[in-house]
């Protein structure tokens, strides 16, 4: 058995909430070949359905919050983890006061709690909350968001919490720095899929930002993009231009 892991943002998907016709005609082809595909992402399960219920694409297992969840084709969770609330609280304290401004969420499964801006209005699951509100809930991703802000500050900023919170995972991923449980990643949830599939003869791997290193690691038939930072090219087995010629090239060869 194969199985095909493709990160979302930024390499499955053209848009936001919009897949290619060509790529998504690629993706069937490769599992009516017998090849599973999953996808490995920051996002969270309601962030994810919009491909099986808008688009059609009806892939075999979702690789959620940079690992902290794991779920079928039909959404039913197969692992999960969570933060605490006393490390939720310590991280929105920590970014409270560091100089470099930007919005601070909290993840469950199925909302998005924006503790500082407002929520986008096209967007119904993204919520206002207070951090205080935050103690009850089964939060299972935290994410800094610096969009348009500058990329040096935020690493020295993600490299500053990967110090300090040695209870969570903390990936830079672009413009945001996505935290994690204790122990997640991309490549945990993989392989709790390969456990789940049993015999995995060969496992293919593509992204294009630093959260997707621990997957591209995982195997030689790894890919990113032209357009990707160096230091994700330097764990890819291969350097292609798009989504699309990696399938062509060294999937359905």
């Amino acid at each position: 058995m194969e199985l095909f892991v493709t990160d979302l943002d930024g390499t499955l998907l053209h848009e936001e909430y919009n897949v290619k016709k060509s790529t998504a005609d690629l993706i069937k082809d490769m599992q009516k070949s017998g090849i599973k595909v999953a996808t490995a992402t920051g996002r969270i399960l309601r962030g994810v359905r919009f491909l099986k219920e808008d688009i059609g694409l009806n892939l075999d297992y979702y690789v959620l919050g940079n690992g902290s969840v794991v779920t079928d084709s039909d959404f039913n969770i197969i692992y999960k983890r969570s933060i605490d609330y006393k490390t939720i609280r310590a991280l929105y304290d920590y970014l409270e006061k560091v100089s470099l401004k930007g919005f601070r969420n909290a993840l469950t499964n199925e909302n998005v709690y924006c503790l500082t801006g407002k929520p986008e209005k096209n967007k119904p699951f993204f919520h206002s909350a207070g951090i205080d509100e935050m103690e009850n809930k089964e939060i299972v991703s935290f994410v800094a968001n610096y969009e348009g802000r500058d990329m040096k500050a935020i690493e020295e900023i993600a490299a500053d919490m990967k110090q300090r919170f040695t209870g969570v995972e903390v990936f830079q991923n672009q413009h945001f720095i996505d935290v994690a449980p204790k122990g997640s990643s991309k490549a945990e949830g993989i392989k709790t899929v390969i456990e789940k599939l049993g015999d995995v003869k060969k496992l293919y791997t593509i992204g294009d930002s630093y959260n997707d290193i621990p997957m591209l690691q995982m195997t030689e038939n790894s890919f990113t993009f032209q357009s990707s930072p160096d230091a994700v090219k330097d764990h890819a087995g291969a350097v292609v231009s798009d989504f699309d010629e990696c399938i062509k090239k060294y999937v359905l060869k």
